[in-house]
């Protein structure tokens, strides 16, 4: 909703009443964003002609896809209980009384433009899945109905249930197919406007696919081709996939160790299964392939839960979720980066963009702009693979960004403006501290990608304006400001979006500098007017909500592990002791999902629930607090490689 705060207009977030526990389960093509109760309200596709999201919904709250269980009198109503073993599959028990137990699992394999559906049941039963094939809806922020045609039939050719949505030309088809290796039953009804789709096998095991495509033959052939594959083949590629992505951050004895101690002290959540959680969260909901060209896009989340969702920030993508994407597949993280400089940096600083790099929500932010040669360090110095310097027109876009960086220079001061702060609202002053702090880095990234002096020397320049004009004495001594005119007028402000905390960080000052402890210390101080001081969940917000932030926890275990680097070697005890004495820091959040905010005192969501990009920011600080003991810290991340120099070279290996 739109208010007015001292005199700035604001777009803020609606307050959730009651979450609820959604399992959620994607892959590149396909999302299931809310499953309850082994139901599937809705599944989604990425679609580039719609500029977001493409939904398949069941009318009037029913699910779109939901069990079938039927013994000889009829379809069974069963409880059914969510049971979480494996994180690369969603699965339900429901006991049959006097018979055993039906397991319903749902796969989502990788590459596949379609799901897998497994029923298991005791013999005599019948097994299948239903289709409720209601309203057509694109979501791009909220969600409205597509006014297209429906048409559902039998198709013979593929044996297939198949539903074609069009205008003109076909928009968005679904088939349901079942395992070719038994007789099962087609059923086909419409009542009320709605076409319900029933495909029934025999038991005790029921094969069944869900498959997606812009069109009925696409839908159809693809349906062919995942009962070819197999439930066996392509649950292995999936287990083994899920295993790949969590691999290198879980598979680390320290992380466990640490983790283990933090949760033991303030009695927390399992920081390793929050962060297994969190980080295919991001993975699958924070990027995807559209279904009509099979493009790469960057979103903030695929699920409509969360308010702005199915649009690009390149903030949320590039600053946010992708140190996640990197840590989990650096091959997919340079893909999703190239992406960034193909599809958006025509727009960039554009506060919000469509999928396909359009403007969405128009305004500068400084961050956003930042936020591209940001993580082009941050992927040259992870990987050390400089040839991406060589892919497409890649450099033309970095040079481009670079030109939109000098016009948003103030050639008085050496400072860099922007209209709009990180947490979207518009700033108090156009010089912004955090925000300038990601200008230096950004500076040194384009003067040693580019072999461009000119950039080392602003960035200097820089930093030496930001000591000058962009701090003043505090209640604890000299601190940073969160924003000024360079005419001598300045408000201290943070925010959890872009905070100050972290500066070290991204290498600008030194965990120990006494004005970066003291801006610090006034964050988390009464005179900080936007702190939450109650509640074991307390912690930094800001007018755009006024909740602990998810953001701000991450901000914290950053901030931390910068700080007991610095103390010295120390032993992964005393990493521990450090981070338990902060108190509890992981809440409860959206069933163990980052949000935007959070309750003071029970941790649950408050706004921004299934926020994607979030999950991987969290995720990523989680690792780098509680595992990463012996990585680079600060600038190191983004600057080490070996200067461009108007030539390709070899970098520094790590």
């Amino acid at each position: 909703m739109t208010q007015v705060t001292d005199g700035r207009i604001l777009t803020t977030p609606p307050e959730v009443q009651g979450a609820g526990d959604y399992g959620v389960l994607a892959n590149e093509f396909v999302a299931l964003p809310l499953i309850k109760a082994a139901g599937v309200a809705r599944a989604n596709v990425l679609h580039m002609g719609a500029k977001g999201l493409l939904e398949l919904q069941g009318p009037d709250g029913a699910p779109f896809l939901r069990p079938v269980v039927a013994d000889e009198e009829g379809p069974l109503k069963l409880e059914y209980v969510r049971d979480d073993a494996h994180p690369w599959s969603r699965t339900f028990r429901a006991a049959v009384p006097g018979r055993g137990e039906v397991r319903v699992t749902y796969l989502a394999p990788p590459g596949c433009r379609g799901l897998a559906c497994r029923l298991e049941g005791p013999p005599g039963l019948t097994l299948g899945v239903e289709l409720r094939l209601g309203k057509l809806v694109r979501t791009v922020y909220s969600s409205r109905e597509v006014g297209a045609a429906r048409r559902t039939w039998h198709d013979a050719w593929t044996d297939t249930l198949v539903t074609e949505y069009s205008g003109p030309l076909p928009l968005l088809a679904v088939a349901l197919g079942a395992k070719r290796d038994r007789p099962v039953e087609h059923r086909l009804q419409r009542d009320d406007g709605t076409a319900v789709a029933t495909i029934l096998a025999g038991g005790p095991t029921a094969d069944l696919f869900i498959t997606f495509a812009p069109d009925a033959d696409g839908a159809g052939t693809t349906n062919v081709d995942m009962a070819r594959w197999g439930w066996e083949l392509l649950e292995e590629h999936s287990r083994l996939r899920t295993r790949t992505l969590l691999g290198r951050a879980l598979d680390d004895e320290v992380l466990h160790r640490v983790a283990s101690r933090v949760a033991a002290a303030a009695e927390g959540p399992s920081a390793p299964r929050v962060m297994a959680d969190n980080l295919l969260f991001a993975y699958y909901f924070s990027w995807g392939r559209t279904i009509d060209t099979e493009q790469v896009v960057l979103v903030t989340s695929r699920s409509p839960r969360y308010y702005v969702s199915a649009a690009h920030w390149s903030r949320d993508s590039l600053l946010w979720a992708f140190p996640a994407l990197l840590l989990a597949d650096p091959q997919g993280a340079r893909e999703a980066l190239l992406t960034a400089y193909e599809l958006y940096v025509r727009n960039a600083g554009v506060h919000s963009l469509y999928i396909d790099g359009s403007v969405l929500y128009p305004g500068f932010e400084l961050d956003e702009l930042c936020a591209f040669p940001i993580a082009l360090g941050r992927y040259l110095s992870h990987t050390g693979d400089i040839t991406v310097l060589e892919e497409g027109s890649l450099i033309a876009a970095l040079r481009q960004v670079a030109e939109a960086l000098s016009a948003r220079r103030d050639p008085r001061t050496g400072l860099y403006e922007t209209f709009l702060l990180p947490s979207d609202d518009p700033a108090h002053h156009p010089f912004v501290t955090y925000d300038n702090a990601l200008a230096w880095l950004a500076a040194r990234v384009l003067a040693a990608a580019l072999g461009d002096g000119e950039w080392e020397r602003r960035a200097a320049e820089l930093r030496e304006g930001i000591y000058s004009l962009l701090t003043c004495e505090g209640p604890y001594g000299r601190m940073f400001v969160g924003s000024a005119n360079g005419r001598g007028d300045h408000v201290l402000y943070d925010e959890p979006p872009g905070s100050l905390e972290l500066l070290t960080h991204y290498g600008f000052c030194h965990p120990q500098d006494e004005v970066y402890l003291n801006t610090v210390r006034w964050i988390y101080s009464g005179h900080n007017p936007h702190y939450v001081p109650s509640g074991p969940y307390r912690g930094p917000a800001c007018p755009h909500v006024r909740h602990p932030w998810v953001l701000s926890q991450a901000n914290r275990l950053l901030a931390l592990a910068d700080r007991d680097l610095a103390a010295g070697p120390g032993s992964v005890e005393a990493r521990a002791r450090l981070l338990s004495e902060e108190g509890p820091l992981l809440g409860r959040m959206d069933a163990g999902l980052a949000c935007e905010t959070i309750d003071a005192y029970d941790g649950t969501v408050r706004t921004g629930p299934a926020f994607a990009t979030c999950a991987g920011f969290l995720a990523y600080s989680i690792y780098e607090a509680y595992g990463n003991l012996d990585g680079p810290r600060g600038s190191e991340k983004f600057l080490g490689f070996t200067a461009y120099e108007g030539r390709r070279r070899r970098p520094r290996g790590r």
